[in-house]
């Protein structure tokens, strides 16, 4: 299970050149080889392909003030480059440690019960209450502490000052939670936060619906919905 998720999180990708290309353009292939073992994403590979359009001007090119969050593989890629410095959103991030915690501790239940809540909240929100049926926690299935995320700090804290990283295992939680929802039996899984000495847990990132949904979410056509929604009149 552990594979899996590393594998959908980063997945590997392979860079065949031509011979041409590595006769004509060393110092790049050097580049690319220098970045194999750094933290990548699909938007480097878009910088990448970009670049490849201007191979006769690449060098220049390639120097151009970095935008958004892609790099192209024939620029230095930072050895100490952040998941927040690639634009992972968290759930992709595979540069945090988890622990397990025990299912019957307080704060476990307390996290099962406010994803749920955050779940019920996104139907309100999106007007469809009406047709989708309220969620309720049948059972909490896994909560694990995410150790490490100090650089999210910021982003999901209503921009905090970024010294409390110095204290973030203690000022700033995370928790990646796993439940199962009544009516509809559904296995979901979501990242919620605490900041400061709130009590409060917040959903940050998409919920992942871990097991099949078919046809009972007829009701809804918005793919975040379509994973959380029962409707209440079944087909």
């Amino acid at each position: 299970m552990l594979l899996d998720r590393f594998e959908e999180m980063r997945p590997f990708l392979f860079l065949v050149f031509p011979e041409w290309f590595i006769q004509a353009y060393p110092h790049l292939i050097d580049s690319v080889q220098n970045n194999a073992a750094r933290m990548t994403t699909p938007l480097d590979l878009h910088f990448t392909l970009r670049d490849v359009l201007f191979l006769n001007n690449v060098d220049n090119y390639t120097k151009r003030p970095v935008r958004e969050h892609g790099i192209s593989f024939f620029k230095k890629i930072p050895e100490n480059r952040t998941c927040v410095d690639a634009g992972i959103p968290l759930p992709y991030c595979v540069c945090l440690t988890e622990r397990p915690l025990l299912l019957h501790s307080p704060i476990a239940l307390k996290a099962g019960i406010a994803l749920v809540k955050a779940l019920n909240t996104a139907l309100t929100e999106a007007n469809v209450t009406d047709v989708c049926r309220t969620l309720k926690l049948s059972r909490l299935v896994k909560i694990m502490k995410l150790e490490g995320g100090g650089m999210y700090l910021e982003s999901f804290c209503n921009g905090q000052n970024v010294n409390q990283r110095e204290n973030a295992q203690n000022w700033f939680k995370m928790y990646r939670v796993t439940v199962v929802v009544k009516p509809n039996e559904a296995l979901l899984e979501g990242y919620l936060v605490k900041c400061g000495n709130s009590m409060d847990f917040q959903l940050r990132g998409d919920v992942s619906r871990l097991n099949l949904y078919g046809k009972t979410s007829h009701c809804v056509y918005n793919p975040f919905l379509k994973k959380i929604c029962y409707c209440k009149e079944q087909i």
